[in-house]
């Protein structure tokens, strides 16, 4: 909680950086996330949703804040030897390597890493109308503002992957209703398919939005 309240008084960026994980990784990321702005300090009500994940030698500690009237998730990483607990910012603000919005209008052939919600898909269309060579998965970002379609080959060990993350469907039950998952995926879009909002999965970083 200390760690948090300090996180959340921060007025620089620098400062916020002290409290964040992995920061030689991730204060670069800051600085062009929030560009000229400063952030300012933000209130914050704490909840009794502390939930525990080992992971390695740390512990994650997932926990829900109360900031203005919105309940946010938040994740919280104290390491297994004496050391200050650190916030996952990248997590926090749905870090992607390139803006959610300007990917989905200019495309990026470049691929390019986002954090997403995925659950399968059933649009096929364009240069991606083959259903039995493509798997589709619709994506969303945190804020579910823009939906892009993105597209791997059902023989690929990627979509293996991407498969196992969700619950067999039932007989009466369609693959698309299988729910959302997170994850941290490389993307990339050719500038024709940005049109339809169409994109290649070309890698998995990893299940969930924590990065290693």
């Amino acid at each position: 909680k200390a760690v948090l309240t300090a996180f959340f008084s921060a007025g620089t960026v620098e400062e916020m950086a002290k409290h964040v994980r992995n920061p030689e990784r991730a204060l670069p990321r800051m600085k062009a996330y929030y560009g000229d702005t400063k952030p300012a300090p933000i209130k914050i009500t704490f909840t009794g949703d502390w939930r525990e994940v080992e992971r390695g030698k740390s512990v994650l500690l997932l926990t829900t804040l109360q900031i203005d009237f919105k309940k946010v998730p938040l994740v919280v990483e104290v390491p297994e030897k004496d050391g200050p607990a650190k916030v996952d910012w990248e997590a926090f603000v749905g870090w992607c390597a390139v803006p959610w919005a300007e990917f989905v209008k200019k495309g990026s052939e470049k691929p390019a890493e986002f954090r997403v919600a995925a659950t399968p898909g059933d649009y096929f269309n364009f240069n991606f109308a083959d259903s039995k060579k493509y798997a589709c998965f619709r994506l969303v970002d945190g804020g579910d503002t823009e939906t892009v379609f993105a597209y791997c080959e059902r023989e690929s060990e990627l979509y293996k992957k991407l498969a196992e993350a969700f619950p067999t469907p039932e007989p009466d039950q369609k693959q698309e209703e299988a729910g959302y998952q997170t994850f941290i995926l490389k993307l990339s879009m050719k500038e024709g398919d940005a049109a339809h909002h169409q994109a290649l999965i070309k890698d998995i970083i990893c299940e969930g939005w924590v990065e290693p």
